[in-house]
């Protein structure tokens, strides 16, 4: 889940870093004086398919910013959350975005909140068993912020609806429903608006 208000970190204005290095530093507000610096992976990383699996199977989220190819920012959090800064967010604008969810579920409402929000091109999704993919249309996101909001909450009843009744049927178990359950909202959602939406399984 990509956290859209940062609560964690600040901008901390610090002197120019080597080309590699992001220019940007944060202070770490539960180590007070720490400044936290996101450099490119030195073995990892560097390329799309180097992050995906470099963050697949990691216990705690990972976000990594790329545009033309080149890795231009990166991210680590925790269990359940990254959470870049609003400047961070401001560059996504046409990016390709690699993200985490150690507990193997879909995007969450905040990711796709984030990458419509900053014009996005994509987000790749990694977890320990599938790839989730959601692409920006060439007519670019025609979602308002507030109708995701709307469309997500009135089909959850539903999704809630028919995974218990597949448990009940013992055709899923209830691990199973948490990993499906965005899932299957976001299938609804993207398949009506026609944006490009996959969960492909890992090989």
């Amino acid at each position: 889940m990509i956290r859209l208000l940062p609560t964690i970190v600040r901008l901390f204005k610090k002197p120019a870093l080597p080309e590699e290095t992001i220019a940007e530093g944060f202070i770490d507000e539960a180590n007070p004086g720490k400044l936290v610096v996101h450099r490119p992976l030195k073995s990892d990383g560097k390329s799309l398919a180097e992050a995906i699996e470099s963050v697949r199977s990691d216990t705690i989220e990972n976000l990594y910013v790329f545009k033309n190819g080149r890795q231009i920012m990166r991210f680590r959090g925790e269990e359940n959350y990254v959470n870049p800064t609003e400047s961070s967010l401001m560059r996504l604008k046409d990016a390709e975005i690699v993200h985490n969810h150690p507990f193997g579920s879909s995007f969450s409402l905040s990711d796709i909140k984030a990458i419509v929000r900053y014009d996005a091109s994509r987000m790749i999704l990694a977890t320990a068993v599938f790839t989730y993919t959601v692409t920006r249309p060439m007519s670019g996101w025609k979602l308002e912020i507030e109708l995701i909001e709307r469309l997500y909450k009135r089909l959850e009843p539903s999704a809630d609806h028919l995974l218990d009744q597949m448990i009940r049927a013992g055709v899923k178990t209830p691990d199973e429903k948490h990993l499906l359950y965005n899932h299957y909202i976001w299938q609804e959602i993207f398949s009506t608006f026609d944006i490009p939406y996959a969960k492909i399984e890992k090989k």
